[in-house]
């Protein structure tokens, strides 16, 4: 089988099969033994090579968790998806939403999107058909940040405040939640804990330790990583240097199998830094955007569109005069979309233009949210929108 055939994953490479038919059926014995993150990885390059099978369609949702509530908007707030992007670049669907303008819609497991319509909380499925749903007893809700929506968790209703905080869950199941100076997690178990932290801005979750951005330092950002159990410091904090000028801040965690690393923006300086807050890289840049996916830093601001190396800092393709609307999403290929205009645009892993939607007649358009297999979602206007 010759090279173009296999799919590299988790540091292994997966040999596809023929047909999408065989690749659902290596996914499904995989099952039967146990292997799900095998399934899963392989699922992920089957659909790389397959974009439009049913087969492999139908399979990606039964792979995903039985609750349709969705856990995260973004691990990590990395805005990168596990599975392809769209494919065709063609309006699958558009939903009227009653709110002025849109709310960016939350992607759950199964492909389906969320958002607020009026009061209430609406699931759009893959098909674009909605349901009203209830908020289950005991259980948190679907927070707003800045008229946004974010996330909603069951495990939310162990907190001791809702809906109006923020939330994060880290990749070990622990969830993080924060407003103003207040800090508070779901620990571990029945087991919660709570601080205070002046001047908070962020708040990023990795697997067992997640970042904090304070402006309690005079030159520029405390940077804290806590224990995403208990809450109590890792070790000492660190400022970076900040321009408080800036609209705001980032922080994201970055998938690694041995270590956490945490990408952050201070207005000044993007940098990557270690699970001891040492420095990895560090690039002189403006306020800016970010999405990440383990390979790749895609920086979107008023200097355009870059890719950086995720490992060494170093670009690896740009479009400086690129005028970029809100946040970049990147999808299971490592293709990168972004907002230019009224006009969604889709770039490969060399920057070669490879979709372009025009959608600008709707209205102001959102950031790219990345849903199932071969779906995009954003707010247009007064709509939700599917691209597929």
């Amino acid at each position: 089988m010759s090279r173009d055939r296999l799919h590299r994953a988790r540091g292994r490479e997966l040999e596809l099969e023929a047909s999408p038919e065989s690749c659902a059926a290596a996914c499904q014995a995989a099952l039967r033994d146990g292997e799900g993150e095998r399934a899963r990885d392989y699922l992920r390059g089957a659909l790389e090579e397959f974009p439009r099978a049913p087969e492999l369609l139908e399979l990606a949702a039964t792979l995903s968790p039985g609750d349709p509530w969705p856990a995260f908007g973004g691990v990590g707030g990395r805005r990168a998806g596990a599975f392809p992007g769209p494919v065709r670049g063609v309006q699958s669907w558009r939903w009227e939403l009653p709110n002025s303008p849109g709310l960016e819609p939350v992607a759950d497991a199964r492909g389906g999107a969320w958002t607020f319509a009026r009061e209430s909380l609406v699931r759009l499925d893959r098909s674009g058909l909605s349901d009203s749903l209830e908020t289950p007893r005991g259980a948190g809700f679907l927070s707003l940040e800045s008229g946004r929506p974010h996330w909603y968790d069951p495990a939310l209703g162990t907190l001791s405040q809702r809906p109006a905080w923020r939330y994060v869950r880290s990749e070990s199941g622990p969830l993080v939640a924060w407003e103003g100076d207040q800090l508070e997690g779901t620990g571990s178990g029945d087991l919660g804990w709570r601080r205070r932290v002046s001047n908070l801005w962020r708040v990023a979750a990795g697997r067992a330790a997640f970042a904090l951005l304070s402006s309690s330092s005079i030159s520029g950002l405390d940077v804290e990583l806590a224990d995403v159990h208990s809450g109590q410091a890792l070790g000492p904090s660190r400022a970076l240097e900040a321009d408080f000028q800036a609209s705001w801040y980032r922080v994201a965690a970055v998938p690694s199998q041995d270590q956490e690393r945490f990408l952050i923006s201070t207005g000044k300086h993007v940098g990557l830094y270690d699970e001891g807050l040492e420095t990895l890289w560090e690039r002189a840049l403006p306020e800016v955007n970010f999405a990440c996916d383990g390979r790749q830093v895609v920086l979107a601001g008023e200097g355009g569109l870059q890719v950086l190396d995720l490992e060494t800092g170093q670009k690896r393709w740009a479009l400086p005069g690129l005028d970029v609307y809100g946040s970049p999403a990147i999808d299971g290929r490592g293709w990168v979309y972004v907002i230019s205009g009224g006009t969604l645009l889709c770039f490969d892993r060399r920057g070669q233009r490879r979709l372009r939607v025009e959608l600008g007649s709707l209205g102001p358009l959102g950031s790219p949210v990345l849903g199932g297999p071969g779906q995009l979602y954003l707010s247009a206007g007064k709509s939700l929108v599917c691209v597929v």
